[in-house]
């Protein structure tokens, strides 16, 4: 795998930063992007699952072929 297919994500680019990443949209290295920058956001049309409708993030649907999630404590 090549460092530009691999990305690092957030919804917020303030929490990005705050935990250290360097933002990075630059495809020859590792990408650190937040939902909330130019060009990212989210999907205009609901995903549904079950009973719950959410708007996913165009990082997710249009960045990702693979997730490994790592949530905070």
């Amino acid at each position: 795998m090549k460092p530009g297919e691999i990305v690092v994500w957030e919804c917020r680019r303030s929490d990005m930063e705050r935990a250290g990443y360097t933002i990075s949209t630059d495809r020859s290295r590792i990408r650190c992007i937040a939902s909330d920058m130019d060009g990212f956001g989210y999907e205009e049309k609901p995903a549904a699952f079950g009973s719950v409708r959410v708007n996913l993030a165009r990082i997710l649907t249009r960045e990702c072929d693979f997730v490994i999630n790592l949530p905070g404590t």
